[in-house]
C-alpha cells in the first residue's frame, strides 16, 4: 500500500491557394505531377495544394532525396503547422536560432533549425553531409524526430516485415512507429527495403501524411489561451471515468479514475477516485468548504484500505486545488507559467480529431513531466500521459455522465450529501 501510495502521489505533484488536379487525371493539369508514378500523385497533389512543398524547390520526383532536402521539408511542414517562422517556432521553444557556420559543409537556415530542435544530429559533431541520399530507415527516423518536434506523442513500437533482419535495430523503433500509423508503409509484399533509396515523392507524400496526424496549433500564447478560456462559461455538474494504464518495472496495470465536479453556483467542488485493477486505492476532495490554516482552501487525499466490510482511511492534506487530474483555469495555467516546480511548461489550443482542446506539456525539477489535452467545454484531461523515471502513466476520458457507471459512494458523501469522513 505505502509503494502504491508513493506512485500515486508522485504522480499528484507531476500533474498539478493554388490548385491542383488529383489523381489519374493529374497530368492533364500539372507538368510537375507527370512526373510522379501514377500511385503518388493524389498526395503529391495534396501536399502542393496544402504548400508543404513548392514545385520550384524540387527536382526529379523519382531521384533519391537527399539530407538537406528532407531538412527543408519538415521545417516547411512544421511552418505550415504553426503559421509561423522557423525563428518564431524556435522563440516559442525557448530556443534561439543556431549561429551560422554549425556545420563546416553547410549553412542552409532549416538545417541548423533542424538541429536545434533535435531533428537531426548532424554526421558528426562538425559535419552534415547535406548531399548524402537518404536511405529508407533513415528517413524513418527524421520523420519520427519531425513528429516529435510537431508534439506528436510518439509510441515507438517494433515493425514486422518479412525483412526484419535487414533493418538497423536503431531504425526499427521508428519505422514500427510509422508504420502503426500509416504513414510510411513497406514496398509491396510486406517488405520494407530498410537499405533502399527515399525517392523525393516519397518524401514528400510522407509529410503530407505526418502533416494529418498533427494536431493543428490554434493558439500557442498563455495570454491568447487564457482569453479563449474566459469567454467559456463554468462547466455544468458532471461525473467523468478514465480508463488507462500504469507501467512500472515493465508490469502493465489496469488504472480508472473517476471524477466529478458540482458548480455550487459559482465555487466548484471536485473529487477523484483512483484504481488499480479495479480495485479503490485512493482519493482527493477539493471544495471552498474545506479551509486549512491561515484560511487557505485544502485538498484532502485519502488512501483507502478495506477491512470488515469497512473503509479505512488515511487522510492528508494540501493546500490548493490538488485533485490529480487538474482544472483548466486561469489559476492553473499562472501555476504553470510561474511555479518553479514546473521546466519548459507550454500551453496552446490545437486541434484534436476535430476537436479544440488545450495542450499543456512540462518537465518537473523532480523529473519527469505530463503531457495533457482539456476539454475546454468542461475544463478537464481527455487524454494525458504522466511520466517519472521508469513509471509512466496513460489515460483517456471513456465516458461522462453514464448512467450506467455509478458514481462512488464516496463522491456523493462528500458532494452530494455533504458529509465529512
Amino acid at each position: 500500500m505505502k509503494k502504491i501510495t508513493s506512485i500515486f502521489l508522485i504522480f499528484i505533484m507531476l500533474l498539478n491557394v493554388t490548385v491542383y488536379a488529383q489523381g489519374e487525371n493529374a497530368e492533364n493539369d500539372s507538368p510537375f505531377l507527370r512526373e510522379a508514378d501514377v500511385w503518388a500523385r493524389e498526395e503529391v497533389g495534396k501536399a502542393l495544394e496544402k504548400r508543404l512543398v513548392s514545385a520550384l524547390d524540387i527536382g526529379d520526383l523519382k531521384g533519391a532525396t537527399t539530407r538537406e532536402e528532407f531538412c527543408i521539408l519538415a521545417i516547411k511542414l512544421m511552418e505550415v503547422e504553426s503559421g509561423k517562422f522557423s525563428r518564431e517556432i524556435l522563440a516559442a521553444k525557448g530556443k534561439e536560432l543556431p549561429l551560422e557556420n554549425t556545420f563546416t559543409d553547410c549553412d542552409t537556415l532549416e538545417v541548423r533549425v533542424a538541429k536545434e530542435l533535435g531533428i537531426t544530429n548532424g554526421t558528426s559533431a562538425t559535419t552534415f553531409s547535406p548531399n548524402d541520399l537518404l536511405t529508407r530507415e533513415q528517413a524513418a527516423k527524421f520523420l519520427t524526430a519531425t513528429a516529435i518536434a510537431c508534439g506528436v506523442d510518439v509510441e515507438l513500437t517494433t515493425p514486422d516485415y518479412v525483412d526484419k533482419d535487414d533493418i538497423s535495430d536503431w531504425a526499427k523503433p521508428y519505422i514500427g512507429y510509422l508504420a502503426k500509423i500509416g504513414v510510411m508503409k513497406g514496398v509491396g509484399e510486406n517488405r520494407f527495403d530498410p537499405k533502399g533509396k527515399y525517392q523525393r515523392q516519397q518524401s514528400i507524400i510522407t509529410m503530407y501524411r505526418l502533416e494529418k496526424v498533427i494536431p493543428k496549433v490554434i493558439f500557442t500564447d498563455y495570454e491568447e489561451v487564457e482569453n479563449y478560456l474566459s469567454k467559456k462559461p463554468i462547466p455544468e455538474d458532471y461525473d467523468a471515468f478514465f480508463d488507462g494504464t500504469l507501467t512500472e518495472d515493465g508490469k502493465k496495470i489496469p488504472v480508472k479514475f473517476e471524477l466529478f465536479l458540482k458548480n455550487d453556483n459559482g465555487p466548484i467542488s471536485r473529487g477523484l477516485n483512483y484504481y488499480e485493477n479495479g480495485v479503490l486505492m485512493s482519493g482527493a476532495f477539493y471544495s471552498p468548504r474545506f479551509v486549512g490554516k491561515g484560511g487557505r482552501y485544502i485538498t484532502y487525499i485519502y488512501d483507502y484500505e478495506y477491512k470488515g466490510k469497512k473503509w479505512r482511511t488515511k487522510k492528508k492534506e494540501t493546500y490548493g486545488d490538488n485533485v490529480f487530474l487538474p482544472y483548466l483555469d486561469e489559476g492553473y495555467l499562472n501555476k504553470l507559467k510561474n511555479n518553479e516546480f514546473f521546466k519548459n511548461a507550454d500551453a496552446k489550443i490545437v486541434e484534436l480529431n476535430g476537436m479544440k482542446v488545450v495542450y499543456v506539456e512540462y518537465k518537473a525539477i523532480i523529473g519527469g513531466g505530463a503531457k495533457l489535452w482539456f476539454d475546454v467545454s468542461r475544463r478537464m484531461p481527455v487524454k494525458a500521459i504522466i511520466y517519472k523515471d521508469d513509471r509512466k502513466m496513460e489515460f483517456k476520458l471513456t465516458s461522462v455522465n453514464d448512467e450506467e457507471i455509478p458514481v462512488s459512494m464516496f463522491m456523493h458523501e462528500m458532494f452530494v450529501d455533504k458529509k465529512e469522513f
